[in-house]
């Protein structure tokens, strides 16, 4: 079900040049994935070009499906045999999701029973399994196309190691040493092919690690109790948390070579990143002494405290490349917010009983994430994703060069210009402009 608000009734006025407009509008159109015009499904993951991959579970089969949404069509993901359960991980930049599932005739727990990795468009299914192994799981979806992950060779086996599928190519990752380990986790991927996890010895602490060229390198901050690296900033930095082996309190780090910048908004008992963008922002949560969790907007060596007055909870979950930065909050009821330029704007699904809860953003200003009702039905809550409209002043503005360009174009080529052309070409659906 597609909400839709953008311009509606717009009347346009021109008095001594200037435009009178609407004094409001509307900042989000919204599509519902709440079982009526699609599927009442879970988004998990969305690309730039505003394609989802989620999951769902069908009541009249009675198995897990994931499916891929893109340019208003739904399109499910049905592993042959029907999926006991199925987890997307991410989708790609060509819109495939990636995930994992077991088969629905397997009864027993997970793990006594196969495991199979698969990216799919919605139209056909690619099994990503490692060769020759029990169980694979995807946990990272790389920009260049790289995944990574874990397998088990065999159900006796208590070990994960780790993986990464190059075009087909697996290269299995594990730590140096003949020490037994007990798993690692793939966390990153960068452009380059490097790879950034955690990794733990048995009966030992979590360390940091990266591959590179056949290398594994070990990560762990000084001091630390343990070390875990979550990916790459845009200079190939990494980034991560630890906990001070003095107080025991976690917080978050980037790290260059050997030199670390601790993650230390003012008053705070402990802090996690959770976004670098390619700009170097970094967002995240920190706790203060009294064990209140703000956000907080790291750039240039300079922290923006991130909160909302009256809130009982506030939590950071994303940022784009643009820097804005997502989130959630409790008032009287639970609320999205994007924060962006010193403002915020609250993010409410229409129709929302107990709350909205937002996701996951990317470069177009798009958001996905769920919102609660009177009718919920277990395993899911609705999903949606929110795409913001330009605001009128910027409609308003486009409308006043609109003589100007008819006459140049009329100059030049005529008839070869098109209203719809250059709506697309100025104003793109989905511009992140239209946030405060």
């Amino acid at each position: 079900m597609q909400i839709n608000y953008k311009l509606t009734g717009l009347a346009i006025v021109m008095i001594g040049g200037l435009i009178t407009l609407p004094a409001e509008a509307a900042q989000f159109s919204f599509t519902k994935f709440d079982g009526v015009s699609n599927p009442l499904a879970n988004p998990t993951a969305i690309n730039n070009g505003g394609q989802i991959a989620g999951n769902y579970f069908d009541y009249n089969d009675g198995y897990y499906h994931g499916f891929v949404y893109g340019g208003g069509s739904f399109s499910s993901i049905n592993p042959a045999g029907g999926a006991g359960y199925l987890g997307i991980t991410g989708i790609n930049a060509n819109g495939q999701a990636l995930g994992s599932y077991w088969l629905g005739q397997d009864e027993n727990p997970v793990d006594y029973v196969p495991v199979h990795a698969f990216m799919s468009d919605g139209k056909s299914i690619t099994n990503l399994d490692a060769p020759g192994v029990f169980q694979t799981a995807v946990t990272f979806v790389g920009s260049n196309g790289q995944v990574g992950g874990n397998y088990i060779e065999s159900r006796a086996d208590t070990v994960s190691p780790g993986f990464v599928n190059s075009g087909g190519s697996f290269t299995s990752l594990t730590p140096p040493g003949e020490k037994p380990f007990y798993y690692i986790s793939i966390n990153d991927i960068s452009a380059s092919g490097q790879v950034a996890g955690t990794f733990a010895y048995e009966n030992s602490p979590s360390q940091g690690f990266v591959y590179s060229g056949g290398a594994f390198t070990t990560v762990n901050v000084p001091g630390a109790s343990s070390t875990e690296v979550k990916g790459f900033d845009a200079n190939g930095q990494v980034f991560g948390s630890f906990f001070d082996g003095v107080s025991y309190n976690r917080y978050g780090f980037l790290s260059s070579g050997n030199q670390y910048t601790l993650l230390t908004p003012s008053g705070s008992t402990g802090s996690t990143i959770e976004k670098v963008n390619a700009s170097g922002q970094v967002a995240g949560n920190f706790f203060d002494s009294n064990g209140v969790q703000h956000g907080y907007l790291y750039s240039g060596g300079t922290y923006t405290i991130l909160d909302m007055v009256g809130a009982s909870f506030f939590q950071v979950v994303g940022m784009n490349s643009l820097g804005q930065v997502i989130g959630n909050y409790y008032t009287d009821n639970y609320y999205g917010f994007v924060y962006s330029g010193g403002l915020y704007e609250t993010v409410n699904v229409p129709g929302s009983d107990y709350g909205t809860v937002l996701s996951g953003i990317n470069d177009r200003g798009q958001i996905i994430g769920n919102y609660y009702t009177q009718n919920d039905t277990w395993p899911y809550s609705p999903g949606f994703i929110a795409s913001p409209i330009p605001e009128i002043e910027e409609w308003a503005m486009f409308l006043m060069g609109l003589p100007l360009v008819w006459w140049k174009a009329g100059r030049r080529q005529p008839g070869n210009l098109s209203v719809h052309g250059l709506l697309r070409s100025r104003l793109p659906l989905g511009t992140a402009k239209g946030f405060h």
